[in-house]
């Protein structure tokens, strides 16, 4: 019996996915657990696993192409088992959407010379079972304006992807030797090269599916919720205290080193235990208190591909989810958090990882930020903006004392809570903070 390989869905909210790499080519033995291709999606690129043994009978979206989630991509069986794809070239049956990217030997070579991404031939294939040929491919650069070139120009994806942004074209600096191809670096320097008459060459990058995806987001949610901040400042003296008492203790134990971000993210799971609405989600006319929660903190990925590349570079956002952080003490929080962070900028991310958030965290007080406004995350009620933790000026009983304090700003949804119930639930977070034994307990 055979086992598809499907396009995962991490989050809730993507819909689809593209195949970075394979690891596994057809006929090669595979194990259940064992990782078969790389993916990337809105979020980051992840590995996908076997989930069965046997032998991979057939790749049904190759590298480059991009699939919707729950899509076939491969398929796990036994030497010489029928797979649905040779079932259907005997039946005469149209292919499913799995195979709709599959090229000819002389439509790939056709592609490769115009420059035309696999993905974008789906869906036109005029071959046997809807594969695509190679008059497939001069009809759609035929629409796009463009003719094929005689033969194509070999270089790496990311070369590819930068001479893309800064429209460069790559037939200038081919090297003429057997096999090789151009690289990054050459690209970064052909464009530092190219004459401009006004000045320096601007640099045009398009939007990657993760910045789309979170302009998106952001968007959808400035525009649907209205947005109300309240802000206030948190004496951290007692809490630096008490990190500083517990570093040993959770790095022995759990194997992580205690933050700021662990204390805030225990304190916030308290508090929402005692303010639910803070912990809720609008869908229509209905409000739902979550039962669990499920603290959300906000992690930049790494913004550079390569060494030099952080200006070519567009990085990206993803939320980091703490499930039931109210009931985890702060040390397992600590060494959850880490763990996931991990995974996150290594591309090792899991579905889990990154969804059911009910409420969100997000830091940018090691960027020297003070105060900012945070923009909710879609489906969540309110969002918690930290801000630089420092040694300030503060009056205790009339006298003018250093106190190390930082700033907390909370960003709600004003259709389901009001200015109230939303301060309290701020002060009660404050509260936890300047008393921070109570978290432990």
């Amino acid at each position: 019996m055979t086992t598809p390989v499907i396009m995962p869905m991490v989050g809730t909210e993507m819909e689809e996915g593209t195949v970075v790499a394979w690891r596994k080519a057809v006929g090669d033995r595979v194990r259940a657990g064992e990782v078969l291709l790389e993916i990337m999606t809105d979020k980051a690129t992840m590995e996908v696993e076997a989930e069965a043994d046997g032998v991979l009978l057939e790749i049904l979206a190759p590298v480059d192409t991009t699939m919707p989630v729950r899509a076939t991509l491969a398929i796990i069986g036994e030497a010489g088992e029928v797979t649905a794809a040779d079932t259907s070239a005997s039946t005469g049956s149209r292919p499913t959407a799995a195979s709709s990217t599959r090229l000819s030997p002389r439509a790939r070579r056709a592609a490769e010379a115009a420059g035309v991404p696999p993905e974008l031939l789906a869906g036109r294939g005029t071959g046997p079972n809807g594969r695509i040929v190679e008059q497939d491919v001069a009809a759609l650069v035929a629409e796009r304006g463009a003719e094929p070139t005689e033969r194509a120009v070999r270089a790496t994806p990311l070369a590819a992807r930068m001479a893309a942004d800064l429209q460069l074209d790559l037939s200038r600096l081919e090297l003429g030797l057997p096999g090789s191809r151009i690289r990054s670096d050459e690209v970064r320097a052909a464009a530092a090269s190219s004459p401009s008459a006004d000045g320096p060459l601007e640099t045009v990058i398009r939007l990657s599916a993760m910045r789309k995806s979170i302009a998106d987001h952001v968007a959808g949610s400035a525009f649907s919720a209205p947005h109300v901040t309240l802000a206030t400042e948190v004496d951290m003296t007692e809490a630096v205290a008490l990190r500083k008492q517990l570093l040993p203790v959770v790095e022995l134990r759990y194997g992580s080193k205690l933050s700021y971000n662990d204390l805030v993210v225990k304190a916030c799971a308290v508090a929402l235990v005692e303010h639910p609405w803070l912990n809720s989600t609008l869908s229509r006319s209905e409000i739902t208190l979550h039962a669990h929660r499920n603290i959300g903190v906000a992690v930049a990925l790494d913004p550079s591909a390569e060494p030099g590349m952080e200006a070519m570079s567009q990085g990206g956002l993803v939320t980091a989810v703490i499930r039931d952080a109210d009931i985890k003490s702060v040390g397992a929080v600590s060494a959850e958090l880490k763990t996931i962070v991990d995974r996150c900028r290594s591309g090792r991310i899991r579905p889990e990882d990154t969804s059911g958030g009910t409420f969100t965290i997000s830091n940018l007080g090691s960027f020297g930020v003070e105060f900012f406004n945070p923009i909710i995350t879609p489906g969540q009620c309110a969002i918690l903006g930290i801000g630089r933790m420092a040694e300030r000026a503060v009056v205790r009983g009339g006298a003018v004392v250093v106190r190390t304090t930082m700033y907390l700003a909370l960003s709600f949804d004003h259709r389901i809570v009001d200015g109230a119930p939303a301060a309290r639930c701020l002060q009660r977070i404050r509260e936890l903070l300047e008393a921070p034994a109570a978290i432990l307990a």
